[in-house]
Protein backbone atom coordinates (compact mmCIF):
# COMPACT_ATOMS: atom_id res chain seq x y z
CA UNK A 1 0.00 0.00 0.00
CA UNK A 2 1.36 3.40 -0.96
CA UNK A 3 1.97 5.92 1.78
CA UNK A 4 2.38 9.70 1.80
CA UNK A 5 4.55 11.47 4.40
CA UNK A 6 2.69 13.63 6.89
CA UNK A 7 4.16 16.64 8.67
CA UNK A 8 3.76 17.85 12.26
CA UNK A 9 5.58 18.28 15.59
CA UNK A 10 5.84 16.71 19.04
CA UNK A 11 2.78 16.09 21.17
CA UNK A 12 1.15 13.67 23.54
CA UNK A 13 -2.33 12.17 23.72
CA UNK A 14 -4.84 11.41 26.44
CA UNK A 15 -7.72 8.98 26.01
CA UNK A 16 -11.11 10.22 27.10
CA UNK A 17 -14.47 8.52 27.58
CA UNK A 18 -15.85 5.87 25.24
CA UNK A 19 -18.22 7.18 22.54
CA UNK A 20 -21.94 6.81 22.51
CA UNK A 21 -23.85 6.07 19.31
CA UNK A 22 -22.91 8.49 16.50
CA UNK A 23 -20.17 9.99 18.70
CA UNK A 24 -16.42 9.77 18.29
CA UNK A 25 -13.73 8.73 20.73
CA UNK A 26 -12.13 11.93 21.95
CA UNK A 27 -8.37 12.27 22.12
CA UNK A 28 -6.66 15.38 23.46
CA UNK A 29 -3.48 16.45 21.65
CA UNK A 30 -1.15 18.56 23.78
CA UNK A 31 2.25 20.02 22.90
CA UNK A 32 5.07 18.71 25.08
CA UNK A 33 7.91 20.48 23.26
CA UNK A 34 9.54 17.30 21.99
CA UNK A 35 9.85 15.79 18.54
CA UNK A 36 11.33 12.42 19.39
CA UNK A 37 9.61 9.18 18.35
CA UNK A 38 7.76 7.07 20.87
CA UNK A 39 5.62 3.94 20.59
CA UNK A 40 1.87 3.96 20.96
CA UNK A 41 1.08 1.93 24.06
CA UNK A 42 -2.12 0.83 25.76
CA UNK A 43 -2.49 2.71 29.06
CA UNK A 44 -5.20 3.50 31.60
CA UNK A 45 -7.49 6.38 30.66
CA UNK A 46 -5.79 8.82 33.04
CA UNK A 47 -2.33 8.31 31.52
CA UNK A 48 -0.82 9.87 28.41
CA UNK A 49 -0.35 8.05 25.10
CA UNK A 50 2.80 9.01 23.21
CA UNK A 51 2.44 9.23 19.46
CA UNK A 52 5.43 8.72 17.16
CA UNK A 53 7.10 11.68 15.47
CA UNK A 54 6.11 13.52 13.22
CA UNK A 55 3.25 15.26 15.06
CA UNK A 56 0.58 16.49 15.53
CA UNK A 57 -0.62 13.45 13.69
CA UNK A 58 -3.81 11.45 13.76
CA UNK A 59 -3.18 7.67 13.89
CA UNK A 60 -4.98 7.32 10.54
CA UNK A 61 -2.25 9.49 8.99
CA UNK A 62 0.75 7.54 10.26
CA UNK A 63 3.09 5.73 7.87
CA UNK A 64 2.26 2.04 7.66
CA UNK A 65 5.16 0.83 9.81
CA UNK A 66 4.37 3.31 12.60
CA UNK A 67 0.68 2.46 12.62
CA UNK A 68 1.34 -1.29 12.63
CA UNK A 69 3.65 -0.83 15.63
CA UNK A 70 0.53 -0.10 17.70
CA UNK A 71 -1.63 -2.78 16.08
CA UNK A 72 -2.25 -6.40 17.10
CA UNK A 73 -2.87 -8.72 14.15
CA UNK A 74 -4.78 -11.99 14.24
CA UNK A 75 -5.62 -14.41 11.44
CA UNK A 76 -8.46 -16.83 10.96
CA UNK A 77 -9.96 -19.19 8.42
CA UNK A 78 -12.45 -17.38 6.23
CA UNK A 79 -15.82 -19.06 5.66
CA UNK A 80 -18.05 -18.91 2.62
CA UNK A 81 -17.33 -19.21 -1.13
CA UNK A 82 -13.81 -19.21 -2.46
CA UNK A 83 -12.72 -22.83 -2.72
CA UNK A 84 -10.94 -25.24 -0.44
CA UNK A 85 -7.77 -23.13 -0.22
CA UNK A 86 -9.69 -20.19 1.23
CA UNK A 87 -11.32 -22.35 3.90
CA UNK A 88 -8.24 -24.37 4.92
CA UNK A 89 -5.69 -21.56 5.17
CA UNK A 90 -5.86 -18.68 7.65
CA UNK A 91 -6.20 -15.78 5.21
CA UNK A 92 -8.71 -13.66 7.14
CA UNK A 93 -7.07 -10.73 8.97
CA UNK A 94 -8.19 -8.72 12.00
CA UNK A 95 -6.22 -5.66 13.04
CA UNK A 96 -6.75 -4.13 16.49
CA UNK A 97 -5.46 -0.62 17.23
CA UNK A 98 -4.50 -1.26 20.85
CA UNK A 99 -4.67 2.30 22.25
CA UNK A 100 -8.23 2.93 21.00
CA UNK A 101 -9.72 -0.54 20.60
CA UNK A 102 -10.73 0.26 17.01
CA UNK A 103 -10.58 -2.64 14.55
CA UNK A 104 -10.27 -3.33 10.84
CA UNK A 105 -10.99 -6.69 9.24
CA UNK A 106 -10.94 -8.34 5.81
CA UNK A 107 -11.47 -11.88 4.55
CA UNK A 108 -12.79 -11.46 1.01
CA UNK A 109 -9.61 -12.49 -0.81
CA UNK A 110 -7.71 -15.77 -0.95
CA UNK A 111 -4.47 -13.88 -0.49
CA UNK A 112 -3.31 -13.09 3.05
CA UNK A 113 -1.41 -10.05 1.79
CA UNK A 114 -4.45 -8.65 0.00
CA UNK A 115 -6.66 -9.16 3.05
CA UNK A 116 -4.07 -7.50 5.29
CA UNK A 117 -3.95 -4.49 2.96
CA UNK A 118 -7.75 -4.22 2.93
CA UNK A 119 -7.94 -4.61 6.71
CA UNK A 120 -5.36 -1.86 7.18
CA UNK A 121 -7.30 0.54 4.98
CA UNK A 122 -10.50 -0.25 6.87
CA UNK A 123 -8.69 0.33 10.14
CA UNK A 124 -7.47 3.71 8.90
CA UNK A 125 -11.01 4.66 7.89
CA UNK A 126 -12.45 3.62 11.24
CA UNK A 127 -9.74 5.57 13.05
CA UNK A 128 -10.47 8.61 10.90
CA UNK A 129 -14.20 8.38 11.60
CA UNK A 130 -14.21 7.38 15.26
CA UNK A 131 -11.10 8.90 16.85
CA UNK A 132 -10.67 12.64 17.31
CA UNK A 133 -7.37 14.43 17.93
CA UNK A 134 -7.69 17.91 19.34
CA UNK A 135 -5.88 20.50 17.22
CA UNK A 136 -3.43 22.89 18.86
CA UNK A 137 -4.00 26.65 18.73
CA UNK A 138 -1.25 27.10 16.12
CA UNK A 139 -2.89 24.61 13.74
CA UNK A 140 -2.23 25.00 10.01
CA UNK A 141 -3.37 22.63 7.25
CA UNK A 142 -1.00 19.75 6.61
CA UNK A 143 1.13 19.49 3.48
CA UNK A 144 -0.99 16.52 2.41
CA UNK A 145 -4.22 18.49 2.81
CA UNK A 146 -2.86 21.41 0.78
CA UNK A 147 -1.60 19.11 -1.96
CA UNK A 148 -4.88 17.20 -2.33
CA UNK A 149 -7.37 20.06 -1.91
CA UNK A 150 -5.51 23.16 -3.06
CA UNK A 151 -5.90 22.80 -6.83
CA UNK A 152 -8.84 23.57 -9.10
CA UNK A 153 -10.07 19.98 -8.57
CA UNK A 154 -10.02 17.65 -5.59
CA UNK A 155 -6.92 15.54 -6.33
CA UNK A 156 -8.21 12.31 -4.80
CA UNK A 157 -10.96 9.74 -5.35
CA UNK A 158 -12.83 7.57 -2.80
CA UNK A 159 -10.41 4.64 -3.23
CA UNK A 160 -7.24 6.69 -2.84
CA UNK A 161 -4.86 5.75 -0.02
CA UNK A 162 -4.88 9.34 1.31
CA UNK A 163 -8.65 9.42 1.98
CA UNK A 164 -8.43 8.32 5.65
CA UNK A 165 -5.82 11.00 6.43
CA UNK A 166 -7.86 13.72 4.72
CA UNK A 167 -11.02 12.68 6.55
CA UNK A 168 -9.19 12.58 9.89
CA UNK A 169 -7.89 16.12 9.43
CA UNK A 170 -11.23 17.48 8.26
CA UNK A 171 -13.18 15.85 11.09
CA UNK A 172 -10.65 16.94 13.72
CA UNK A 173 -10.97 20.57 12.60
CA UNK A 174 -14.76 20.32 12.46
CA UNK A 175 -14.81 18.95 16.02
CA UNK A 176 -12.65 21.88 17.15
CA UNK A 177 -15.22 24.41 15.86
CA UNK A 178 -18.35 22.62 17.07
CA UNK A 179 -19.01 21.05 13.65
CA UNK A 180 -19.59 24.35 11.87
CA UNK A 181 -18.72 23.85 8.20
CA UNK A 182 -17.90 27.45 7.26
CA UNK A 183 -15.54 27.98 10.18
CA UNK A 184 -13.79 24.65 9.60
CA UNK A 185 -13.44 25.36 5.88
CA UNK A 186 -11.82 28.70 6.68
CA UNK A 187 -9.25 27.06 8.96
CA UNK A 188 -8.55 24.40 6.32
CA UNK A 189 -8.16 27.00 3.57
CA UNK A 190 -10.95 25.65 1.34
CA UNK A 191 -14.51 26.53 0.47
CA UNK A 192 -17.41 24.92 2.26
CA UNK A 193 -18.35 23.01 -0.87
CA UNK A 194 -14.79 21.65 -1.21
CA UNK A 195 -14.85 20.50 2.42
CA UNK A 196 -18.18 18.76 1.80
CA UNK A 197 -16.66 16.98 -1.18
CA UNK A 198 -13.89 15.64 1.06
CA UNK A 199 -16.45 14.36 3.57
CA UNK A 200 -18.43 12.71 0.78
CA UNK A 201 -15.41 10.59 -0.13
CA UNK A 202 -16.68 8.35 2.70
CA UNK A 203 -20.49 8.58 3.20
CA UNK A 204 -20.19 7.65 6.88
CA UNK A 205 -18.17 10.82 7.53
CA UNK A 206 -20.94 13.15 6.41
CA UNK A 207 -23.60 10.97 8.03
CA UNK A 208 -21.80 11.11 11.37
CA UNK A 209 -21.41 14.89 11.17
CA UNK A 210 -25.08 15.37 10.35
CA UNK A 211 -26.14 13.02 13.16
CA UNK A 212 -24.29 15.19 15.69
CA UNK A 213 -25.78 18.38 14.28
CA UNK A 214 -29.29 16.95 14.35
CA UNK A 215 -28.95 16.19 18.05
CA UNK A 216 -28.51 19.90 18.73
CA UNK A 217 -31.29 21.01 16.37
CA UNK A 218 -29.01 22.37 13.66
CA UNK A 219 -29.44 21.98 9.93
CA UNK A 220 -27.72 19.13 8.18
CA UNK A 221 -25.31 19.39 5.28
CA UNK A 222 -26.01 17.83 1.90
Amino acid sequence: MGETDRIGCGARQERLEEPREHESRAVRLVHDGSCGPGPLVSTPADLNLTLPDPLPCHPACLPEADLLASVAESRYRASGPGGQHRNKVETGVRLLHRPSGIRGEANERRSLAQNRSMALRRLRLRLALDLRVEKVEAYAPSALWLARTGGPRLAVNPKHADVPALLAEALDVLAAVDDELAEAASLLGVTGSRLLRVLKLEPAALAGLNAKRQKTGRKIYR
